[in-house]
């Protein structure tokens, strides 16, 4: 490998280890409390370091952040798949992922981020529905060729639904907590509305074997 790549996958590395810091520090502690001489702290790094590495300062520093976070939470989505025996264990493993949210954005975190960054805000809840809506289209495709979602089943209109369901949800929801209820709800009427006699079998004794449905 030529020095410049090795620079270059360096400065990568250093790059991925103050994002995962703040990340962490500013769920922990709130937007407000973390400036980069913090992350700095925590790393043991002089904070030139960090202002070289986000020369745009801490709203750069916290897109890359929500950034990290979302790169999570899709992978998470993608998981499910190669693990779930059907569309309809896939869509009780994402509602479980849903019930997750407020772990993962405890704290002051989002209210904060909410009030003083409300474009990072808005990025942060679109993207992330955009992931889930991704996700859902190719479940319900899924689930048509198993034949556990009803044969007659529109994907663009259930999507559609979906999204209206969604965007009702994110702009009457006052905090994670409420949203993360309000979104699972969403899927359990999903899976209600769509699958067939035999995917609701497969819900219902999915559920009764393994509580962490």
């Amino acid at each position: 490998m030529l020095p410049h790549a090795l620079d270059s996958a360096a400065q990568a590395q250093a790059q991925a280890r103050i994002v995962a810091t703040a990340q962490d520090l500013f769920l922990e502690r709130g937007i407000a409390l973390v400036s980069l001489a913090e992350v700095a702290l925590a790393l043991r790094l002089p904070v030139a370091t960090i202002e070289r590495a986000f020369p745009l300062g801490k709203p750069a520093l916290l897109t890359a952040a929500i950034d990290r976070y979302l790169t999570s939470f899709r992978e998470r989505l993608a998981e499910h798949q190669p693990h779930s025996s059907s569309a309809v264990e896939e869509m009780l493993r994402v509602r479980r992922t849903l019930q997750s949210l407020p772990d993962e954005m405890r704290g002051p975190f989002l209210p904060e981020l909410a009030a003083s960054y409300p474009a990072h805000y808005q990025y942060l809840i679109t993207t992330r529905l955009a992931s889930i809506i991704s996700y859902m289209q190719a479940n319900l495709h899924r689930g048509i060729a198993e034949g556990f979602y009803r044969a007659n089943l529109e994907v663009a209109a259930e999507t559609e639904r979906w999204v209206n369901q969604s965007t009702v949800a994110v702009a009457a929801s006052p905090n994670t907590q409420v949203l993360a209820e309000a979104l699972a709800a969403q899927t359990t009427d999903f899976l209600a509305r769509v699958t067939s006699p035999a995917g609701a079998l497969v819900a219902r004794r999915l559920q009764e074997a393994a509580p962490y449905y």
